[in-house]
């Protein structure tokens, strides 16, 4: 009774202007719990406390229940036994008082908790104060925030906990390791390990840490050409001709990201010349990595400058494993990690978390992170990432079990191929009906840019009752083509799956590309290409699923019950059909108009297998910047 009412009272005077639903749980909390309590301690004084501990204390046996009673309304009940014969009333209450020493040390111990927690229950209430000015320093942040950071690092990562700890640790690891090397933080990051601990340095300056304050190693793509090549001053075998790339990152790219752009820049221009240059290309940057050495091992360049080695290493059956260390005193010990065998790159709203549960279900695959459906990099160090996926091969013990990861982003796969030196590894890219991908996506994410407020929440997704979701209204924003946020637009539409799985293979490795939906369609016919495609390009052999039958009948994270671990029936959902916009269908002309802009619709079909699919595009599949024309790598 003391701590609730206390606990309640802490928190209603300084959050006065809390909502009144809160306010009103803490009434609640804070009025009726101790009126129970208080009850409860009445009631038990005449007959709770008296039946079990009058026993212990008398050294007798207790009253029967029916006889204490039958006595107390002054009935003689069968057997009873009067209470005054054997129990002197003063006996009773010890029972109470024994009660009221627990009651007190409980209230010690209500009165420490309340002193250590009340003031981070203070700030979960204020969460709810202020939206409009927390949202401008997160997009000043934004703004601020160097070409290393993503645009919106904090909202996609489940794991971050808001106490700034992350990057306090990461800004430590950076100032041990220029001090112990005596430099400046800009001086270029060495070219092997030191191998040895990081010396205690001086205090960092006075203030809380800073995410801008972290320095990043140097950044430089330079493609030397030898050889004729179209677009490039002439030159030779003897007079190369070198030029410095500009890298821009897209929004939300990162870090080690600029090794991927630099790589695929590479390889443009290399295809661009043709047999008759050779293009080279110098990198150096997050992601860098050296020439194998003869034990097989190289290095890389961390996210903050530090310098890693990777050297292959035999865990586990099929998987591509390594052992990883660092240069601070703590990495010194080699991690052992395994990559995912198999990996689901794309999209988002296609079905990923459905075939991610639909893989978790199989006994021989287990998820090679376990906390977190989407593993990815985000704003974690290259080593943090890697040594993330030791806790996934440690809690498998069998080994004959085979490792998964749903991190959705294509360019987070594409980057550690460069990094772990193209791993053996299997891809998975869902596709789905551009119509119902891009209505599945204005219904479920909020964003600023179509005029959404309060989207301060950790997923960006749309509340009801707080966002506004229509048919017309999303007919209009698709019409006159505003093209904002994740809106489809005419130039966005025309490739928008085959521009992703041309870039995928672009360096010839295999993509298994899957119709979403085939999840509900044809899922036996989809776990026959999954198996299929994982035994030609892996060596994994799959056994037929055993819950294919319960599993086409599961959605997982839908727009009513969202979530990676939120499973529905198929039964309780209506396909295109969504709470936040009163269950309303997509306007047939909106559908239409978006359709008639696919023009890879029929590339599709044909990759897929998936005769559903609607084409309206009188040409499709002829844009020679979207269009897949080697399909034997797919």
């Amino acid at each position: 009774a003391i701590y609730h009412g206390l606990f309640a009272y802490s928190q209603l005077v300084p959050n006065s202007s809390a909502p009144s639903i809160d306010r009103g749980y803490l009434f609640v909390d804070g009025g009726f719990a101790p009126l129970l309590h208080i009850i409860g301690c009445v009631r038990g004084r005449r007959s709770s406390f008296a039946a079990l501990y009058r026993a212990p204390i008398m050294g007798t046996q207790p009253t029967p229940l029916s006889a204490h009673s039958a006595h107390s309304r002054g009935v003689a009940g069968h057997g009873a036994v009067s209470q005054h014969e054997n129990h002197p009333p003063r006996k009773t209450y010890y029972g109470v008082y024994l009660g009221l020493v627990y009651l007190g040390l409980a209230s010690l111990l209500a009165l420490y908790q309340m002193y250590y927690f009340s003031r981070d229950s203070v700030q979960l209430l204020r969460f709810y104060e202020g939206s409009e000015t927390r949202g401008a320093e997160r997009q000043r942040e934004a703004r601020d925030r160097p070409a290393l950071s993503s645009a919106t690092p904090r909202a996609h990562d489940p794991s971050y906990d808001g106490s700034g700890k992350r990057e306090h640790a990461l800004q430590q690891r950076v100032d041990a390791f220029f001090t112990a090397r005596g430099r400046d933080a800009t001086a270029a990051a060495p070219s092997v390990p030191a191998r040895r601990p990081a010396a205690a340095g001086p205090p960092p300056a006075a203030g809380p840490p800073k995410v801008t304050d972290v320095p990043r190693p140097p950044l430089r793509c330079t493609l030397t050409f030898r050889g004729p090549c179209p677009g490039q001053p002439s030159s030779s075998a003897t007079r190369p001709y070198a030029t410095e790339v500009p890298l821009a990152a897209p929004p939300g790219m990162r870090g080690s990201f600029f090794a991927l752009l630099c790589h695929e820049e590479h390889v443009r221009w290399q295809n661009k010349c043709g047999a008759g240059a050779i293009v080279t290309k110098e990198y150096v940057g997050p992601g860098a990595t050296t020439d194998t050495a003869p034990d097989g091992s190289w290095n890389v360049t961390d996210v903050d400058g530090s310098v890693l080695r990777l050297q292959p290493a035999s865990r586990r059956p099929l998987h591509s494993c390594y052992e990883l260390r660092g240069e601070t005193t703590e990495q010194q010990e080699p991690v052992f990690f395994c990559y995912p065998l198999l990996n689901i790159v794309g999209n988002a709203k296609c079905g990923s978390s459905a075939l991610y549960h639909l893989l978790g279900a199989h006994p021989r695959l287990a998820p090679a992170f376990p906390k977190n459906k989407e593993y990815c990099l985000f704003e974690r160090t290259i080593y943090d990432y890697l040594n993330g996926f030791r806790y996934g091969m440690y809690a498998v013990k069998d080994k004959d079990r085979v490792l998964f990861n749903g991190c959705i982003s294509y360019l987070n796969s594409l980057t550690f191929d460069l990094i772990l030196k193209q791993p053996k590894s299997l891809n998975l890219y869902l596709v789905r009906e551009i119509a119902a991908h891009g209505w599945g996506k204005y219904n479920f994410w909020c964003t600023a840019a179509i005029g959404d407020g309060d989207c301060e929440n950790i997923n960006h997704w749309t509340v009801v009752g707080v966002h506004r979701r229509s048919p017309e209204h999303f007919h209009d924003l698709i019409a006159r083509g505003a093209g904002a946020g994740f809106l489809p637009s005419r130039e966005s539409v025309r490739g928008f799956f085959t521009g992703a799985i041309k870039r995928i293979t672009a360096d010839g490795k295999h993509l298994t590309v899957l119709s979403s939906e085939m999840l509900k369609g044809d899922i036996h016919r989809l776990w026959d290409i999954v198996a299929r495609d994982a035994a030609e390009h892996v060596g994994l052999t799959l056994s037929a699923h055993p819950a294919l039958e319960e599993l086409k009948d599961v959605v997982v994270n839908s727009n009513n019950n969202k979530g990676s671990k939120a499973v529905s029936t198929s039964g309780s959902v209506q396909e295109g059909r969504y709470e936040i916009s009163g269950y309303k269908p997509m306007l047939e002309e909106t559908r239409e108009l978006l359709l008639s802009w696919w023009e890879e619709c029929e590339e599709l079909r044909r990759i897929t297998g998936w005769e559903g699919y609607e084409c309206r595009s009188g040409a499709p599949g002829t844009t020679e910047d979207t269009t897949v024309e080697d399909k034997s790598t797919l």
